[in-house]
């Protein structure tokens, strides 16, 4: 905790000090009925061919919440979609550890409070140097409250380019806030077993002070199901009740706790597939493939392979748009 109040006031004083060097903030906003996305660059200036990191700092109207990777029960996550030129590249998106919003019958994951996403921009090798480097982003969310209702937009802006990379003090202390809200990644020893109908992840670290487990696949686990945690050791073991997926060896997600977040992995034995495919429950639409990074593609213009027409798209757009508001939350939550 000293630490991070000492990082604090240290980002704090160069940001007002200005000795950090130039201070060039990069924003763009998309701004929806319900939810808010300031995108922040962390440099103020990019050397071609090196990284910078992209916040995008959420903020949410009160009562309303959108969703997680794994949106739990319903719901669905954010989409990215990143339009950048001459080959640049974004990264993955980062996720702060999510919380669990009860609908009952329902659980889901997700936010009700600010958040705020992290990925990266590669600035191509052969891009000229001091020439701005354009960038455009789609963002589309669910946000929810009593109705569910999709929302999304679209931003531009430019990231300066020069001979060095330069750090922007002004956006730092963003930036560090958003890297505290994030699963912490360990090399622990985590493993799950099956207890019967229980399954049960142990972990050698972690407090078992308000643990809750948040699995990335998303039929893992029964998300409804209470969560009992124990202290194990000198970590925790959780007893939850497993969903209709198969278990292939490794089961990856969040442990929060009192003492914050982490990211696991744990290993365990495979479930046979017969058994696996034996416990599935169908449903009507299917359960969407969870992606974790972010979506991009060349600003080049399109060559019109896609299977559905703009057109099309559009109608599916309004009628699904109506359903949703006719709908209480439990479609989806």
């Amino acid at each position: 905790m000293f630490d991070r109040l000492a990082s604090a006031v240290l980002f704090a004083t160069l940001a007002f000090s200005g000795i950090a060097g130039p201070a060039v903030a990069q924003t763009a906003s998309i701004e929806a009925d319900h939810i808010r996305a300031d995108i922040k660059v962390r440099a103020s200036t990019v050397a071609p061919g090196d990284t910078t990191d992209i916040a995008l700092v959420h903020t949410i109207e009160p009562g309303w919440h959108t969703y997680w990777v794994n949106p739990g029960d319903s719901g669905e996550p954010p989409i990215v979609e990143w339009t950048l030129t001459g080959g640049g590249t974004a990264g993955p998106l980062s996720f702060p550890a999510p919380e669990r919003l009860p609908y009952p019958p329902l659980m889901n994951h997700g936010y009700k409070d600010n958040f705020t996403l992290l990925t990266d921009i590669t600035i191509p090798a052969e891009w000229p140097v001091g020439e701005p480097y354009p960038v455009d982003v789609r963002v589309d969310w669910l946000v929810c409250e009593a109705i569910c209702i999709p929302e999304g937009g679209t931003a531009s802006f430019t990231i300066p380019t020069a001979l060095d990379t330069v750090a922007d003090s002004t956006v730092a202390f963003t930036f560090m806030q958003a890297e505290w809200a994030l699963p912490k990644p360990t090399d622990a020893a985590v493993t799950y077993h099956r207890d019967g109908d229980a399954l049960v992840i142990s972990s050698p670290v972690g407090s078992a002070e308000d643990a809750q487990f948040f699995a990335f696949q998303r039929d893992a686990i029964d998300h409804a199901a209470p969560q009992t945690a124990a202290a194990d050791g000198e970590g925790v073991a959780l007893t939850l009740t497993p969903g209709g997926g198969r278990l292939t060896g490794t089961l990856e997600g969040v442990i929060t706790s009192s003492e914050g977040a982490i990211k696991v992995v744990a290993t365990g034995p495979a479930d046979p597939e017969e058994v696996a495919a034996a416990a599935a429950v169908p449903t009507a639409s299917g359960v969407p493939e969870i992606v974790l990074g972010s979506n991009v593609r060349e600003a080049a213009p399109a060559s019109g392979n896609f299977s559905v027409s703009f057109g099309q798209a559009i109608l599916f757009a309004f009628l699904g748009g109506m359903l949703l508001n006719l709908m209480p939350c439990v479609f989806p939550v």
